[in-house]
């Protein structure tokens, strides 16, 4: 039986009452050192959490999500409310780019395999190299099935354009309403980054459906992140995972988890090594286009030049590459008899230190 309503009746006539019981319910606890699930469970109703306290060590949550072994974090507190309290229904859909999609049931399937445990029903909608107005396409595909919550995590992708990816995340949020919906920040891999952050706490401030995760904070946690600083190392993946299980916690019916179909899965931006980096850490690529016979790739900054003559037809072909920090910028040039040029210009969605997009 619980008995922590009645007694809250009986014993707390004030706010400020009310304020010393739960201050009174975090000592006992800290005093126990928190070694007495039983305790926990008997004080938070078997979850956890105590409304006004936030979540006590212990409980159903902490036996079921667990970080990797030797992985500590300091989550940080939301902006916003949990979700779980929200909804009467357990359907969520999780809409992101490539970050969210190493998480998904083609690679490493840690977003299912965490929210499912909590009763979530989870559709994974990610694609890599998507940007914001990405959110939109999903939202408009898979619109009128019933979602409690949605979960973007969208901004790693960004083009400097802060107006255009305010206007578009508005637009999500606007589409989703009064449907909760947690946004996450992003990792601070560049200073431009830091406009995405901002403009999410600003539309957090104008919604009362929004909570915001703030993944900027737990990305900057050792381990977390892969050497290209911006995509998900193997621990990173389930850090991300329980991150968004604490925005989201218990849903209404914890007995019917379920890994929802996805639509979305063309991740062809990406090299799949970064999408999904193993232990120890994989040499990242440098770059997302393909070399072939007629074309030679450097993964520094120097420029490699390949001569190729024939005796026949006295012909010289050059091939020159080159890459930065931001862009990468793949030049052709061909000369023949015809005096014939030709140049062709690719450039990845994100720069970081690698060249490739999430």
């Amino acid at each position: 039986m619980n008995f922590l309503p009645r007694f809250a009746t009986n014993c707390v006539s004030s706010e400020s009452s009310a304020v010393k019981f739960r201050s009174l319910v975090v000592l006992i606890a800290a005093s126990m050192s928190l070694t007495s699930c039983a305790f926990v469970d008997a004080l938070t109703g078997n979850d956890g959490y105590v409304d006004g306290v936030g979540r006590i060590p212990g409980g159903d949550f902490n036996r079921l999500i667990s970080l990797p072994k030797g992985v500590t974090v300091d989550f940080p507190e939301l902006l916003g409310d949990m979700i779980g309290p929200q909804v009467k229904g357990s359907r969520v859909l999780v809409i992101g780019d490539s970050i969210i999609a190493s998480t998904a049931r083609r690679y490493g399937d840690e977003m299912c395999a965490t929210l499912t445990k909590l009763g979530w029903q989870v559709a994974v909608e990610a694609e890599a190299g998507r940007f914001v107005d990405f959110g939109q396409r999903v939202l408009k595909s898979r619109q009128g099935e019933g979602w409690d919550a949605v979960v973007v995590f969208l901004g790693t992708n960004y083009d400097g354009n802060e107006v255009n990816y305010e206007t578009r995340l508005r637009e999500i949020v606007e589409m989703v309403s009064p449907t909760p919906i947690v946004l996450l920040t992003t990792a601070m891999f560049r200073s431009t980054q830091r406009e995405v952050n901002d403009v999410i706490v600003k539309v957090k401030g104008e919604y009362d459906h929004v909570t915001v995760l703030d993944w900027e904070k737990i990305a900057a946690t050792p381990g977390v992140i892969s050497r290209d600083r911006v995509h998900l190392s193997a621990d990173g993946r389930v850090v991300l995972a329980t991150a968004i299980a604490r925005a989201l916690e218990f849903a209404p019916d914890r007995n019917n988890g379920s890994c929802l179909d996805s639509r979305f899965r063309d991740d062809s931006a990406v090299v799949r090594e970064l999408m999904v980096e193993v232990t120890p850490a994989t040499t990242v690529p440098s770059s997302t286009v393909p070399p072939s016979s007629s074309t030679s790739l450097s993964s520094t900054t120097s420029t490699t030049t390949t001569t190729s003559t024939t005796t026949t037809t006295s012909t010289t072909t050059t091939t020159t590459t080159t890459t930065s920090t931001t862009t990468t910028t793949l030049a052709v040039s061909t000369t023949s008899s015809s005096s014939t040029s030709v140049a062709t210009t690719t450039t990845a969605g994100v720069g970081s230190s690698t060249t490739t997009s999430p």
